[in-house]
């Protein structure tokens, strides 16, 4: 069978061996996914209420085949059928009660972002420490940066939230449920549902810090405690269903043994665990908790995920009108500060390597710093800037808008650059003109934060702290009005590094968030990537070594450089310089979803979903291009395989929703690969943009006439290659559909025996209608 279990007959296995191939599907994430949870769907299973539910006829002809393939007999009788069922269902079970070690974190370094005292409580009780996730500084700042931990009592979203936990206590037959969001320090309760006396709900208050309440039912709508002994930590290290049936069996949980039981429902956001959905009970224990409810309990934390989804772009929508009306009502970006008054835009800067500086040469530096503070006061004055302080070359300073702080920093970088200075600082090697020619004299790390945030100006100062000398970084709340007006800048180069952890405090323990960090250069100082990687005869001239016979530094080859590009602590999402650049070969997918064609899901929805693929799969992506009714996507690869494993994916989240026949009428993934002319940072959004037949190829697969309507994913390949790609997977199955612009095209799709199709048809028909009726009955007074 080749996946690494003997097969026996049935009849020679004890229930200890089944159980040991049961296991061992477990930990092989194939098989698990291709037969637990298939094979879960189609047993018998029991219902909330005690009822037994037959989703599939166990002796029926769909289901005998998979049995038989896994256990290599030709018939099972009841009798082992209804033990495999069994096991299984213990197998589920078991895997519900413990997180996988290799999602938690063993190097105690990946825990700085925690407070000292974190496990305090948990060690006083003398129980086991939480597991930490070893995503969970990235998955922290994602939470930060979401923001859900902070709305407000009346907010619409809020009272759906508060139905849909409640809902599930009711199923759950649960007297408490909430909706834990969980940062670096705090455990924060929202939507408190209680089903308890009130004096009950007192004492539950008592070792929590209430942030909140709804004045419309006077109860309390948000509190936070410390996150230590949080039983969410173990389903966020997880990062999938936890259960407690009885605290009082478990020796897990010394400091919970006088409560019942604990249901925790993962809940995902920019495709990590911020919180969970939360079910408590203080006194009963829940045993053989039954697993059906497990699911239905999940498909409300789907309802809540899609909630939450729905709240953040609605924020980010009156976020951009809050913006554009500001930006009308303060006029031009030459305001002058009122006396007194704090600008929303604040630059951190310093120079780079000042200590080593004034060790080697105090004299040079005192002249130096001299001119160097005469720039730097003359910029802040022509671009309406208000110092806040100052300390050895180091700056903080206010501005009333994105565009003047952005402004600033460009000329100061000019400035310096240009200014003559003396040969005792040029000949320090923290000062000397490099081997590009970009850089001479001081070089200055300039970062750029805008909000309305108490920590604006902590986190301004950290993003200086990623800077090399002589580059500008900038939060994505600065670009984004920063693009709308790159005529007034000089049309600067503008390169996006993706996004990044990024600190709100003196230390990581104090806070983090995550931020997109932009790079800015004046145009004549920057390095020209559309020039270095342009094909020139067949070869992408990538150039390493600048040029040095030109006394012009902006000729493309001779610009700034920074390796690393950004100093960070931990990177979330691909920058500029992880676009696939390899000998001027790439794969291209372009994806495209017409407006409303599943269940009438808005391009937001389908953004949502492709990005959730891609933190999974990989890949860049380089453009989005949206009209009325059709939005596409580019998303570059290294390698034909991990495109398609895109594709394939991408298609797997799809296409529960919608009728495979009209599938491929709603959605296409258009697959080409060979060489590029060329790519270099947009130069608006500073992310991949790459050019040349290849690129357009991809049009034509999209808009293609196919034999077959139902094909998603279309594989095109060029007269000159010939042949489909050998690389593709033993799990892949291709098919000639048509020819279009001299490429023959190829539809592809997952190799599935047709009783397996047939399954996995059935259980997705089951969860789409598991999932529609929770939506539905979300939208009821309950």
């Amino acid at each position: 069978m080749g996946n690494g279990i003997s097969a026996a007959p049935l009849d020679s296995l004890s229930s200890d061996d089944v159980a040991e191939r049961l296991m061992a599907l477990i930990k092989n994430e194939k098989l698990h996914e291709e037969f637990l949870t298939t094979v879960a769907n189609c047993v018998q299973v029991h219902n909330i209420d005690g009822s037994v539910v037959s989703i599939l006829d166990t002796s029926s002809a769909e289901f005998t085949p998979l049995l038989l393939e896994f256990f290599g007999v030709d018939t099972l009788d009841e009798d082992e059928t209804n033990l495999l069922s069994r096991l299984i269902d213990e197998a589920q079970r078991f895997e519900l009660t413990f997180v996988p070690p290799e999602n938690v974190v063993s190097n105690p370094n990946e825990e700085e972002h925690l407070p000292s005292n974190f496990f305090g409580r948990v060690d006083k009780f003398k129980g086991p420490r939480p597991p930490i996730s070893k995503k969970d500084l990235e998955r922290v700042a994602v939470t930060e940066k979401l923001g859900l931990h902070h709305i407000k009592p009346e907010d619409l979203t809020a009272l759906t939230l508060r139905r849909l936990v409640k809902k599930a206590t009711i199923l759950a037959r649960f007297p408490i449920g909430f909706i834990s969001i969980i940062n670096h320090d705090r455990q924060f309760e929202i939507a408190h549902v209680f089903h308890i006396p009130r004096p009950f709900q007192e004492m539950y208050f008592k070792i929590s810090r209430i942030e909140s309440i709804d004045i419309s039912s006077g109860e309390t709508f948000l509190c936070s405690r410390e996150r230590g002994h949080s039983m969410c930590n173990y389903t966020i290290a997880g990062e999938r269903t936890f259960v407690v049936e009885d605290y009082k069996q478990d020796s897990r949980f010394p400091m919970y043994k006088d409560m019942g039981a604990y249901i925790g429902i993962p809940i995902r956001s920019g495709g990590y665990v911020i919180g969970s959905l939360c079910l408590g009970d203080m006194k009963m224990p829940h045993p053989n908790f039954p697993l059906a409810a497990l699911r239905e309990l999940e498909s409300i934390g789907m309802v809540i995920e899609d909630t939450i989804e729905t709240w953040e772009l609605t924020k980010d929508t009156e976020r951009l009108v809050f913006e554009r009306n500001e930006r009308i009502e303060n006029g031009s970006p030459g305001s002058i500060l009122d006396e007194g008054e704090t600008g929303k835009t604040i630059v951190c800067m310093e120079i780079e390597n000042s200590q080593k500086l004034w060790e080697a040469d105090g004299k040079t530096m005192n002249f130096s710093i001299f001119i160097y503070d005469e720039v730097v006061r003359n910029c802040i004055r022509d671009c309406y800037g208000k110092k806040i302080s100052e300390n050895k070359g180091a700056y903080t300073i206010s501005f009333p808008d994105p565009i003047n702080a952005i402004s600033f920093a460009l000329l100061v970088q000019m400035k310096l650059y240009v200014e003559v200075w003396s040969e005792e600082l040029l000949a320090l090697p923290d000062a000397a003109v490099d081997v590009s020619g970009a850089h001479s004299g001081l070089r200055v790390k300039i970062g750029l934060h805008a909000s309305k945030s108490s920590k604006t100006e902590s986190i301004a100062n950290n993003i200086m702290a990623m800077c090399h000398g002589g580059q500008i970084l900038a939060t994505e709340n600065v670009w984004r009005l920063a693009a709308l007006e790159l005529d007034s800048l000089g049309n600067p180069q503008i390169i996006n590094l993706g996004e990044h952890v990024v600190g709100t405090g003196r230390t990581l323990s104090d806070g983090v968030i995550a931020k997109e960090i932009f790079q800015f250069l004046p145009k004549s100082l920057a390095f020209d990537y559309h020039i270095s990687r342009e094909m020139l005869h067949g070869v992408h001239q990538d150039i390493k070594n600048p040029k040095t016979d030109s006394d012009t530094v902006g000729d493309g080859m001779r610009g700034r450089r920074f390796d690393p590009p950004i100093i960070t602590h931990k990177q979330i999402s691909p920058s500029f310089f992880d676009a696939p650049y390899k000998e001027g070969m790439a794969v291209f997918a372009r994806v495209m979803c017409m407006e409303g064609g599943i269940g009438g899901m808005p391009v937001q929805k389908y953004t949502s979903i492709l990005e959730k693929v891609l933190i999974e799969h990989g890949g860049y992506r380089c453009e989005l291009h949206q009209d009325k009714n059709v939005a596409e996507w580019l998303i570059a690869y290294d390698s034909v395989k991990s495109a398609l494993k895109f594709g394939l994916a991408m298609v797997d989240a799809l296409e529960i929703d919608v009728d495979t026949a009209k599938f491929g009428e709603m959605i296409r993934v258009a697959i080409c690969f060979g060489g590029f002319h060329g790519m270099g940072p947009n130069s608006i959004s500073g992310k991949a943009e790459y050019y040349g037949p290849v690129v357009d190829r991809t049009k034509f697969v999209i808009g293609a006439d196919i034999q077959s309507k139902s094909s998603t994913v279309i594989l095109g390949v060029f007269r000159l290659h010939l042949n489909v790609p050998k690389d593709l997977g033993k799990k892949v199955v291709t098919a000639t559909v048509g020819t279009v612009d001299e490429m023959t095209l190829f539809s592809c799709e997952r190799k599935q025996l047709p009783w397996r199709k047939r399954l996995r048809e059935q259980y997705f028909k089951k969860s789409v209608s598991s999932k529609k009726k929770s939506k539905s009955s979300s939208c009821i007074q309950i």
